[in-house]
């Protein structure tokens, strides 16, 4: 990697709300970059208008790359090694058990689309491919694009699939050339996803899906936890979308029956309490971060009751191209 600049000279300042151009906004939250652990005070703001939250003042597009990684590793997905048996076996039976009751739920709570005969599919960020790979199992035509180079070449290199390494920005597919687009966890890093959605439109056929996912703001995360919370994750999260502003976005760009759906994700809950306790060295948060058995069997049911009422950190979103 280059040598990181002078953080004094990489801020932006936007002079209004990039969704409804209003003038007033202020500063929620500032943070340091507590994924990364990068230079740096990052700040969060809120327009009064519409409610949007988004990064300002904000990293330069130019200099967004030195804030994540360019190693592999990065992209792929932990491993549980260092977790016993039985704990594996206990957060095996919890989590399935979950996802048995909401089976059709979990689905598309894990972007998994219907399958269309001969269908083309597009992966926007497909890190290194494997959900990608596992949608060609089903039969899909499948396509990807991810940013990391590393993460890019595995796919194509190792898992064989055809991935290209550009940002979504360098994109251009023919109108109406796929069924399904799916981006996990994307949107919210993209500095212009009004025209991301504009362009996705576009290469979606008639009828064809779109499944995402994102952080909600309108989480009990965000209320609890404020500048500790996980899916705050600045500097890289740009916007922190709420359902009423994607709802209208996906309106305004031709889509219909769009549907919402709360993940039950423990990991955000324990991961904020473990930043709030690094920060307060209170024993609760201690507890909440660290107890296997409190993650599993309270904090795990509360939010699966709490995603049906919309209050959880992520949430995915199924939308129909008219």
């Amino acid at each position: 990697m280059n040598k990181f600049p002078d953080i004094s000279n990489i801020y932006e300042k936007l002079r209004q709300c990039p969704y409804c151009c209003s003038v007033n906004f202020h500063i929620l939250y500032q943070a340091p970059d507590r994924y990364g652990g990068k230079p740096g005070i990052f700040y969060l703001s809120r327009c009064s208008n519409c409610g949007l939250a988004f990064q300002n003042p904000r990293i330069k597009q130019e200099y967004i790359h030195e804030y994540y990684s360019d190693t592999l590793s990065y992209y792929q997905t932990k491993s549980e090694v260092s977790i016993s048996t039985l704990k594996k076996v206990v957060s095996y039976t919890v989590d399935n058990f979950f996802n048995i009751i909401q089976y059709s739920r979990s689905k598309k709570i894990n972007l998994i689309p219907k399958f269309v005969k001969n269908g083309k599919l597009l992966e926007i960020g497909c890190s290194n491919g494997k959900q990608l790979e596992y949608f060609k199992t089903l039969g899909w035509d499948v396509c990807g694009i991810e940013m990391n180079k590393k993460a890019a070449a595995y796919a194509k290199n190792v898992r064989k699939l055809n991935v290209n390494n550009f940002t979504i920005e360098n994109a251009n597919y023919p109108n109406s050339t796929f069924d399904t687009i799916i981006m996990g966890m994307v949107i919210e890093h993209i500095y212009d996803p009004f025209e991301l959605l504009k362009k996705i439109a576009n290469w979606l056929k008639p009828g064809g899906k779109l499944l995402f996912s994102t952080p909600n703001f309108n989480s009990f995360e965000f209320r609890i936890f404020k500048k500790y919370t996980y899916a705050l994750h600045l500097p890289n999260h740009i916007y922190i979308f709420n359902k009423k502003i994607l709802k209208e976005l996906l309106k305004k760009n031709s889509f219909k029956n769009i549907q919402f759906y709360c993940h039950s994700f423990e990991r955000d809950t324990v991961a904020s309490s473990n930043y709030k306790y690094r920060a307060t060295k209170k024993p609760l948060y201690k507890i909440i971060a660290k107890s296997f058995l409190l993650k599993k069997f309270i904090i795990k049911p509360c939010l699966f009751l709490l995603s049906f009422l919309s209050l959880t950190s992520r949430f995915s979103v199924i939308a129909t191209k008219k």
